[in-house]
């Protein structure tokens, strides 16, 4: 073989290889999976590693919201065991665990001071291996442990409600998936595991939560806080207190990803303290925001308003927002909800798939940044649609050449539901019998559009995974949670897809 022939036939391998990594544009499930394939034949994403540079709360918790899409999208398993996996891979890299396999010595397990409150630790015997690191005393031959993930910060180790909650929340975002399609009714089990799991963690911050510290404050109560460094808890039977905590509480993201893993722990385990908590974060969140320019526009740190919130952090913010929506809360509305989707458009939206950097609509996201429109802010698109177009030119645009990570994945399967969602959308009013009469008594709540009184049931109600909800007599939708819900007639006559 010649040598220009030779070197010709590499750079063709080269370019096939190098073409064959970059993500491009994933118009469907199958293409979605084969990007998935290629990239992870022999290591799954996220399996392996020990979590020391925080890659479960900002990589396994993308993949996991990534793999319940997936699996609602396709109907296959493979999605579901592959998050089952990744959780039970996350439970086993805790602190706690780690060191029973002896993987962390004491010195490694040494914990910064500040902002670190004793409730979130447990005294774990060395030597027995028959208690579960829940005692409240110290007991010979111990060490103090979280239970949950130590993350790194300025030379020492922290345990917060930030990293603990986006690990947990992305966890329980894919259990909601897999518990709200009966497809998967055979997990059910290893889905109630895992929320057990989460409770714990979940546990561990709740003394970090005060209903009453900033009462007079002009943006009230609510969230979560640090530990002052010099008052910890001086034993297990110290209560909360006010006084232990810092004055200005969390940046924003810190209380609304967990407060939104809290949020579905209550949906699916009966935990009204901890729907409490999700309240209040709410409507704290709500008190800090203003209009510009007909959208919300609000502070990374609303107590401590240094900068306008950017859209990275913008997308957690909002991800408490969603979920509260699509499980009820008497703090929405439409017009709330539109003014969040009104975001997009009006402040973050620059175009040709460029997003500003803050959401206020100043500055230019670079890289990565961009992908964001793609979480969060996309599941404020049956306030706007065009939403799901632009979140597709953003990828497109700053994700075509990249590999298929955590981030763009999830924004891919994101679109690829929500493109199901819409397409089910136009299908149903189309489908509409124009020989039925709706026209009749008018449906009490007016987000329904027609009237539907005047037609006698059954009806089905679906909800957007196309999981039945219950068959009525009369159309009653006031006792469900807000959401998207597919209302079809006894004998096939009609079907709408209607927004409590």
């Amino acid at each position: 073989m010649e040598k220009l022939e030779y070197l010709t036939i590499c750079f063709i391998l080269f370019l096939s290889l190098n073409l064959s990594a970059q993500l491009g544009e994933i118009p469907d499930a199958a293409t979605w999976e084969e990007k998935f394939d290629a990239e992870y034949a022999s290591v799954l994403p996220h399996i392996g590693g020990n979590n020391d540079n925080d890659e479960f709360a900002w990589h396994g918790h993308y993949w996991l919201r990534a793999y319940g899409n997936m699996a609602n999208y396709t109907g296959d398993i493979k999605w579901v065991d592959l998050g089952f996996e990744l959780i039970d891979y996350m439970f086993t890299m805790t602190d706690r665990e780690r060191w029973r396999s002896g993987e962390l010595s004491l010195n490694d397990l040494e914990y910064g001071s500040a902002y670190l409150d004793l409730w979130q630790l447990h005294w774990c015997q060395d030597n027995s291996g028959d208690d579960n690191c829940a005692g409240l005393t110290d007991p010979p031959d111990s060490v103090l442990i979280t239970i949950s993930w130590r993350r790194p910060h300025q030379g020492v180790w922290k345990v917060e409600a930030l990293n603990d909650g986006m690990i947990i929340h992305g966890m329980m975002r894919f259990v909601n998936s897999i518990l709200s399609d009966s497809r998967f009714s055979d997990y059910e089990n290893q889905a109630r595991a895992a929320i057990s799991k989460c409770t714990e963690i979940a546990e561990l911050h709740v003394n970090n939560y005060s209903f009453t510290k900033n009462a007079t404050h002009p943006l009230g109560p609510g969230g979560f806080y640090y530990t002052r460094a010099n008052q910890p808890f001086a034993s297990w039977a110290d209560p909360p207190s006010d006084a232990r905590l810092y004055n200005d509480g969390r940046p924003l993201n810190h209380s609304t990803t967990m407060s939104a893993a809290m949020l579905l722990i209550d949906k699916w385990d009966d935990r009204p303290d901890f729907r409490r908590m999700a309240d209040s974060t709410l409507m704290y969140f709500l008190r800090s925001v203003w209009e510009e320019n007909d959208a919300y526009v609000w502070h990374y740190h609303p107590r401590s308003p240094n900068y306008i919130e950017d859209v990275g952090h913008g997308s957690v913010d909002l991800s408490l927002v969603t979920l509260m929506w699509e499980e009820g809360s008497d703090l929405l509305d439409d017009e709330i909800m539109q003014k969040f989707a009104n975001v997009v458009s009006n402040n973050l939206w620059d175009g040709d798939g460029d997003i500003h950097e803050y959401v206020d609509g100043t500055g230019q996201a670079n890289g990565s940044t961009n992908y964001a429109i793609a979480y969060d802010y996309i599941d404020f698109a049956p306030w706007d649609t065009t939403i799901v177009d632009k979140a597709e030119q953003t990828l497109l645009k700053h994700a075509a050449n990249t590999s298929a990570w955590s981030r763009p994945m999830l924004g891919w399967s994101n679109i690829l539901r929500w493109r199901k969602v819409l397409e089910e959308d136009a299908q149903t009013t189309q489908v509409e019998d124009p020989s039925i009469n709706l026209e009749g008594d008018i449906y009490p709540n007016p987000t329904f559009g027609r009237a539907y009184s005047s037609i006698r049931g059954p009806y089905s109600i679906y909800n957007s995974q196309g999981m039945l909800v219950e068959i009525r007599d009369e159309l009653e939708l006031s006792h469900l949670p807000n959401g998207l819900y597919l209302i079809r007639f006894s004998n096939g006559a009609f079907e709408r897809l209607v927004k409590r």
